[in-house]
């Protein structure tokens, strides 16, 4: 019982971890995009509509990106796999929530390791909707022009 408390606990801190990392880049990208509309006198334009959805897609991709790599950090570091590449592979099938199940893990660092998914699915929810409101915000501009 203690070992199940105990990757309930540092799963749930990586879960929050992870919450703090994609709320953050995605805040910084939100603040980021408003800057440069209020200071871009073409809105509305093909070129401002391409660089605005690639400044947002890349934030949410470094943003996944760091996540994925944290979990493989500390899947290696708990011991539950030996190598870097194992354990990123396996972090962004489990993050992804495809789970390939040609790496499984021992007892005691499965629900560990599957908090990842858990903080996957938050993430990409969060992830879809700052896209789509990005995408709003774009169309919106259009139409006013």
């Amino acid at each position: 019982m203690a070992e199940l408390l105990n990757q309930l606990f540092w799963g749930g801190f990586l879960v929050g971890a992870c919450a703090a990392i994609q709320i953050g880049i995605v805040a910084g990208a939100l603040f980021a995009l408003e800057e440069r509309t209020r200071s871009h006198a073409k809105a509305g334009r093909l070129s401002w509509t391409v660089v605005v959805l690639a400044l947002a897609f890349f934030a949410v991709v470094v943003a996944h990106t760091i996540q994925a790599w944290l979990w493989a950090a500390a899947l290696v570091w708990a011991g539950a796999l030996p190598t870097i590449a194992e354990a990123i592979y396996f972090a962004i099938a489990s993050y992804t929530t495809l789970g390939y199940g040609d790496i499984i893990l021992g007892e005691d660092h499965r629900v560990f390791a599957s908090m990842s998914a858990i903080s996957g699915l938050l993430n990409f929810g969060l992830s879809t909707a700052f896209l789509l409101n990005v995408i709003q915000e774009v169309r919106g501009r259009r139409r006013r022009k």
